[in-house]
């Protein structure tokens, strides 16, 4: 029966990925059209949004003094500089961006990314590039995107803490840009986390704003922004589905409380986060259709993480997530048992943020940019409550507000700094490398050179071997070259490669070999993994010709990096300084 069910699928599911955008415009057009229909059905919006606590940060005092000025100043420069790392010395030779390289770069069409067997479904998932390739295709091109992104971004958490004094404002979008989560989804341009949070701050405000606003912009901009936002991230159904079926709990709750609920009205105030839920079960209708039958993901499958760790490593790691989960519990109770006030909304983007959380963690693999949309949300959540306990006659709040955010800021900022840091050095060191090869002289007579590269797996040599080709450079199973007086390349490594491919999903040919060939070349890429012991061994009866490394331990900036890990607790970075080194030797010839 399954099978059968299967072959009926298949078809449908061919024409839906050939098609997706249109289709997936057509549902855009769709749900527009519903929603406009829907608008005059709503509740009049009450001016003051909801109660409770709220209306604390209304209390804060409004004329701008110094400390405002100052603390806006140091936002805008923090994120110039972060718009500027962007796209200082950016390349190609990022992790992964074999899907730039082969695709859009190149001129060819990323298609959906719907890979069933992987279980994935976020078909709108780098689409951006398959049009900015008509513009441009060069690396800081590719980041204007990242760097609009984040200006908008900014703009829209200015405009959502509107009622927050400006130093808060300020200090908020600080934390935002320096959390690693976040901090790693905008830098790095194949994750679709950058886009996930674009859309999420506008759903956020458009949300916010519907409850208070008569324009029916807002009101459309919930559906279409939720439609966005869904196709770039499996687990956002469920941040999307969790924030509604609360918000339908806690109001129904609060009218229950103080007496019998209307169900006319009950609907017409409800009509968003019912429409949320349609349309997030228009994505999960889609999700099963193509996920059936379902199989655990290849990519969790080959994961090195122990499940039994994630949730402790997301903890550990990730502070404002644990923050988030203790601020929002406390204040449920105080909801629940002591009838203190609640802000629906942003109670019901907490807990959504929490299903989030609960949905990645029953994937069972951590990954450092993995909970950005939950970020984002807790820095919001929490923040506006810390801008408005600040101004509380308790002076043991202010001081316990002022110490949280100044650990939390130094821990985020450091670990964003080393990451930063990092991928720069990688994308540095690699790019010369290409620069090296495309120079290096073979011998008289020598057509094909091996490159060897003895700690690197088959999925970063298929990486690798993506950025050699986009540099021009001859590679072994390639064709379409300009020039074929230069020597071609034969990638070699020391795992099995099946069907002689570095990674099946990808088109590069790897050779499996055990010991660099005679007159070869030696290659340690920066993030690989070995011991001093094993680098001399590999490294025995060879020339060394190119030696790029980062700072020493002993070194100025080998101090900083040092305290850099140990403010942020990223283990990775334990072992003995310099962590960035990239060798090419040549292997001797013997018996010539």
């Amino acid at each position: 029966m399954i099978q059968l069910l299967t072959r009926m699928l298949e078809y449908p599911k061919y024409l839906i990925v050939v098609y997706f955008l249109r289709f997936w415009l057509l549902s855009l057009v769709a749900i527009v059209a519903g929603a406009w229909r829907l608008r005059g059905l709503r509740a009049t919006p009450n001016a003051p949004p909801e109660a409770g606590e709220q209306g604390d940060a209304a209390k804060a005092p409004q004329a701008y003094n110094s400390i405002d000025w100052a603390l806006s100043v140091l936002a805008v420069l923090i994120i110039s500089c972060f718009i500027f790392l962007l796209s200082y010395k950016e390349d190609f030779s990022c992790f992964d961006c074999s899907q730039l390289t082969d695709y859009s770069v190149a001129g060819h069409r990323f298609g959906p990314p719907i890979w069933p067997k992987d279980g994935r479904f976020f078909p709108l998932g780098m689409q951006e590039f398959n049009l900015l390739r008509y513009v441009t295709r060069t690396p800081a091109g590719y980041q204007s995107i990242a760097a609009t992104q984040v200006v908008i971004l900014t703009g829209m958490l200015f405009a959502l803490l509107k009622d927050v004094r400006l130093a808060w404002r300020a200090l908020i979008a600080i934390a935002v840009i320096v959390t690693p989560s976040i901090m790693i989804s905008f830098s790095g341009l194949i994750y679709p986390e950058r886009n996930a949070l674009f859309w999420l701050a506008i759903l956020v405000l458009c949300l916010q704003r519907a409850t208070s606003s008569n324009s029916p912009i807002y009101f459309l901009g919930c559906f279409v922004t939720t439609h966005f936002l869904l196709y770039y991230k499996e687990p956002l159904v469920v941040f999307v589905a969790v924030y509604a079926v609360s918000r339908l709990a806690m109001d129904f709750y609060s009218k229950r409380s103080a007496g019998q609920p209307r169900w006319e009205e009950f609907g017409r105030e409800n009509i968003v986060p019912v429409g949320l839920m349609v349309v997030a079960g228009i994505y999960t209708v889609l999700f099963l259709v193509f996920m059936f039958p379902f199989h655990r993901p290849e990519f969790i499958t080959l994961s090195k993480s122990d499940p039994r760790n994630v949730p402790l490593l997301f903890l550990r790691m990730d502070w404002l997530m644990t923050l988030l989960l203790v601020v929002l519990l406390m204040r449920l109770v105080r909801w629940l048992f002591f009838g203190k006030g609640i802000e629906p909304m942003w109670e019901s983007l907490g807990l959504g943020a929490f299903g989030y959380f609960i949905a990645i963690l029953a994937v069972g693999v951590y990954t450092s940019y993995y909970l950005a949309p939950v970020d984002l949300i807790a820095i919001l959540y929490v923040g506006r409550l810390a801008a408005s306990w600040a101004y509380l006659p308790f002076r043991w709040r202010v001081a316990a507000v002022g110490a949280v955010s100044v650990c939390l800021l130094v821990h985020e900022a450091s670990f964003s700094a080393l990451r930063i840091i990092e991928r720069k050095v990688e994308i540095l060191q690699v790019s010369e490398l290409a620069k090296f090869l495309k120079n290096y002289k073979a011998d008289p007579g020598e057509q094909r050179i091996e490159l060897f590269f003895p700690f690197t797996d088959g999925f970063r040599l298929a990486g690798i071997s993506s950025y050699l080709r986009y540099k021009g450079l001859r590679l072994a199973g390639q064709s379409n070259y300009s020039s074929v007086e230069s020597p071609e390349f034969v990638i070699a490594g020391r795992g099995n490669y099946e069907s002689g491919r570095c990674y099946p999903a990808m088109k590069y040919a790897c050779k499996h070999v055990d010991e660099p060939g005679k007159g070869g070349l030696l290659v340690v890429l920066p993030k690989d993994l070995f011991r001093k012991g094993d680098l001399e061994q590999a490294g025995r009866d060879a020339v060394p010709l190119l030696y790029l490394t980062s700072w020493p331990e002993d070194s100025s900036i080998g101090r900083v990096l040092r305290l850099m890990q140990s403010l942020s607790l990223e283990d990775r970075y334990i072992k003995p300084q310099p962590w960035w080194q990239l060798y090419v030797f040549r292997q001797a010839r013997t018996g010539n």
